[in-house]
């Protein structure tokens, strides 16, 4: 005795077929949309680090958080890194190797300069710092006459306005 199927068995059958096939391809879609939104914002996150460094660079002698910049550092190595191993390529269909490989080289020359700035600035602190202790020192000498002490406040003022001249703004 042979069964037959009928057509309403068929057609709910292809329906639900299509309905499953319509969900894995909406579901591709948006797991997609995903890649491409990380991505992005992967991107515009590498660029405002970038700015951050640059401003950082820009200003001579500012005082600045050196564990917030290195978190800065590290976060952008690890998001170019992540970029670098990801399937970037194959989601836009185009080789961006060479475009990461230049995003490389010009994070290493900026590193070079941040790294030769940080040591700038330390090494200008310290200098400050051995002129405040100087000064200190001549200030509370019993032997240097108040002329003089009015002298080495005006020299040192003016030597810390040409290590830092942010000094001289907030001073006055």
């Amino acid at each position: 005795m042979s069964r037959k199927i009928s057509p309403i068995t068929v057609f709910l059958i292809a329906l639900i077929v299509l309905f499953v096939s319509i969900f894995f391809q909406i579901n591709a879609k948006f797991k997609m949309e995903e890649k491409i939104s990380s991505y992005h914002s992967s991107f515009d996150t590498l660029g405002l680090l970038e700015k951050e460094f640059n401003i950082f660079l820009l200003y001579p002698f500012s005082f600045v958080n050196y564990d917030a910049i290195s978190d800065k550092v590290e976060k952008f190595s690890f998001i170019l890194s992540s970029l670098e191993d990801s399937d970037l390529s194959e989601v836009y269909e185009y080789d961006f190797t060479s475009s990461l490989i230049k995003i490389r080289e010009e994070y290493a020359k900026s590193l070079e300069v941040l790294e030769y700035k940080k040591s700038l600035h330390a090494m200008t602190i310290n200098k400050i710092s051995y002129l405040l202790d100087l000064h200190q020192t001549i200030d509370n000498a019993s032997d240097v006459s108040d002329e003089e002490k009015r002298e080495t406040n005006d020299i040192v003022f003016l030597l810390i306005q040409v290590l830092n001249p942010n000094y001289a703004i907030a001073k006055s």
